[in-house]
């Protein structure tokens, strides 16, 4: 947590990520009994910190999925999207604090130009290559809003499919 001035208030601004899973077909594999496709995954939420109203930079933080799947079909690439969450919309993703909203966006590059989304209307998905590993997202608040003091949150779907 960053050190704020005096004048400056501060708010506990925290992102939480819920999951959600769209479960596959079944696997077949010749004369063999089926095999059910499984993937598993677990978010590591952004949390922002302090805001500073008076900041002339945006405030940044990064976060990550941990995935693993078995039994997916072959040619199958498993995809993760992720939901508007409360703002309805993937450009101006927002936080709220009773009827207060905070403007906000996650990106799957480092760079911040691909809002993650549903791949649609602009975004971006983040494509697994393997079959296990973990994949880091990208959180801004832009900077200069004029919120007041409190706590704010958002609650967004992650979803794995393929």
């Amino acid at each position: 947590m960053r050190a704020l001035t005096s004048f400056a208030p501060s708010k506990a601004m925290k992102l939480q990520l819920l999951l959600s899973f769209l479960l596959g077909p079944v696997v077949t594999s010749g004369l063999l009994s089926p095999a059910r496709a499984d993937c598993t995954i677990s978010v590591t939420s952004l949390s922002f910190g302090s805001y500073d109203v008076f900041r002339t930079m945006d405030d940044l933080a990064d976060g990550r999925v941990d995935y693993q799947c078995t039994n997916l079909p072959s040619g199958a690439i498993p995809v993760l999207t992720l939901s508007t969450g409360s703002s309805n919309d993937f450009q101006t993703r927002t936080m709220k604090n009773s009827s207060e909203s905070l403007k906000y966006n996650i990106y799957t590059d480092a760079s911040r130009t691909e809002i993650w989304g549903d791949g649609g209307g602009q975004t971006a998905v983040i494509t697994l290559e393997n079959l296990s590993g973990s994949k880091t997202f990208f959180g801004t608040i832009p900077q200069r809003q004029n919120v007041k003091v409190g706590s704010y949150e958002d609650m967004l779907t992650v979803t794995l499919s393929y």
